[in-house]
């Protein structure tokens, strides 16, 4: 009997016992459904991040106050002299930083709210890489002069301003009862990274220390940096940025940092490893199934080796020869892990688009990644499964007698 002959006769026999062919799929279903998945979904949130973190630039450097290994009461705040000192260096194209009240009332009309609300510096949207849906940014007239004026993300423009986008500018808004006129909507984006955006209330530096955190006045919780990479490396203009903290802190040289400095370049870097780990755990985690499904391919093959037992000592004693016997176990093993494959394929990625669309809904959107490769060596994984569990089930059913089988009733 030939390839072909052998698998019309497999998918015969299949056909013969969908019930029991259905069960024992099942494990193999399952298995490739979930590794699937769990693929699609983790590379799918993997390019979502890194898409976001692209747009923050891998020519960008945040810095905190504080350091992993300081007590958070003893922790030192960057400071507005900070920003000067690195505006100041030659390969700094644009520096900011943001100071934050962390529970103002916001509200128009019969509409409030508690939201935070963060003073920034007017190089603050290019050092975030953020864009304008309508309006614009502060000047730095207007952080000098403390004006009344106010960016606002995306969802808070929705919150307070029910019709376009472009409806709310020169409107006015209420923070803790002081009224302040929009200037500037920002373009919607993804949660992760820049998602805090969407929920954004921005005013210029110096009305945030005039107005409404005049105890903090020149002190800083986050500085942005934008490097003219064209000049330097991000990671020497690491180095020399922190040397400049470091002196402007008065910090010894064994002393350790009181403030933290994140690369984004090298944060990214870091972040697809340590993912791709994970996703590929998760996806090993997954294919336990897999190994079930295998070894109840292995029991339903050793079943009907025993119930066909005439048939094969029929087949031996007109001329198939034990390799017959043994090749056609085992592509009946690999057809029957082959299908339920299959169908794991399709019922993982509808599955993972599922995922999508729930995380989309939530404010979380997802793209699941489906990788052609990824399909094919679930095929071909399939494939090896049936064959491997198959084995022992063909080895016994190559090794019947004829004369022995065909007693059998």
């Amino acid at each position: 009997m030939n390839l072909l002959a052998s698998i019309r006769e497999s998918l015969r026999s299949l056909r013969a016992n969908r019930m029991r062919s259905g069960l024992t799929m099942l494990g193999i279903f399952i298995g490739i459904g979930a590794v699937i998945a769990m693929s699609s979904v983790g590379f799918g949130v993997q390019k979502s991040m890194t898409s976001e973190f692209e747009a923050l630039g891998s020519d960008k450097l945040e810095i905190f106050s504080g350091s992993v290994t300081q007590n958070v009461r003893n922790q030192k705040q960057l400071s507005a002299s900070d920003v000067e000192a690195i505006r100041k260096v030659p390969f700094v194209a644009a520096v900011s930083s943001t100071l934050q009240l962390g529970n103002a009332t916001v509200s128009r009309e019969d509409i409030s709210s508690a939201s935070p609300v963060t003073g920034v510096d007017a190089g603050y949207f290019e050092t975030q890489g953020a864009s304008f849906a309508a309006g614009r940014g502060f000047s730095e007239k207007e952080s000098a002069s403390g004006a009344f004026v106010a960016v606002i993300g995306s969802d808070i423009r929705k919150r307070f301003f029910s019709d376009e986008t472009e409806a709310a500018i020169g409107r006015s808004i209420r923070i803790n009862n002081q009224v302040y006129t929009v200037v500037g909507v920002l373009n919607p984006k993804n949660s992760g990274m820049g998602g805090s955006l969407n929920r954004a209330v921005l005013v210029p530096m110096g009305t945030m220390e005039n107005r409404l955190l005049p105890a903090q006045r020149g002190k800083r919780q986050t500085i942005g940096v934008k490097v003219r990479t064209n000049l330097i490396s991000i990671t020497a203009a690491e180095k020399e940025i922190k040397d400049v903290l470091r002196e402007q802190h008065g910090i010894e040289a064994n002393g350790a940092d009181d403030f933290s400095i994140m690369n984004i370049g090298t944060y990214l870097e870091t972040f697809n490893q340590v993912f791709t780990v994970f996703v590929l755990f998760m996806s090993a985690v997954s294919g336990i199934s897999l190994v079930v499904g295998g070894i109840g391919i292995m029991n339903i093959m050793l079943v009907t080796v025993t119930e066909r037992t005439k048939e094969i000592g029929l087949r031996k004693a007109i001329g198939a020869n034990s390799g017959n016997i043994r090749m056609q176990f085992l592509i009946e093993s690999a057809v029957l892990s082959l299908v339920g494959g299959i169908l794991g394929i399709l019922f993982g990625i509808a599955l993972a688009y599922l995922i999508g669309f729930i995380a989309s809904s939530m404010g979380y959107p997802i793209d699941p990644v489906i990788n052609p490769m990824m399909i094919l060596s679930a095929c071909g994984f399939s494939i090896m499964i049936g064959i491997f569990f198959g084995v022992y089930p063909a080895g016994r059913a190559a090794a019947l007698q004829p004369v022995i089988a065909l007693r059998t009733e």
